[in-house]
């Protein structure tokens, strides 16, 4: 489990993020999700995190 703060571009790409277990933010960002996949795993796929409508969506690109 764990905690993203995100901003992101108009197209909902994730252009800046704090994210971890226990992580207080600094400052305001834009969205926060509560997400119930590991750390490692939300890391490696933030390329292929988009915000669309207030929702995080993942979704990748096509082979």
């Amino acid at each position: 489990m764990c905690l993203l703060f995100c901003d992101v571009d108009d197209d909902g790409k994730i252009v800046d993020s704090l994210l971890g277990d226990r992580v207080i933010p600094m400052r305001q960002y834009q969205y926060f999700f509560y997400l119930q996949e590991d750390v490692e795993i939300v890391i490696q796929n933030i390329p292929n995190y988009k915000v669309l409508n207030g929702q995080l969506t993942l979704s990748y690109a096509p082979i």
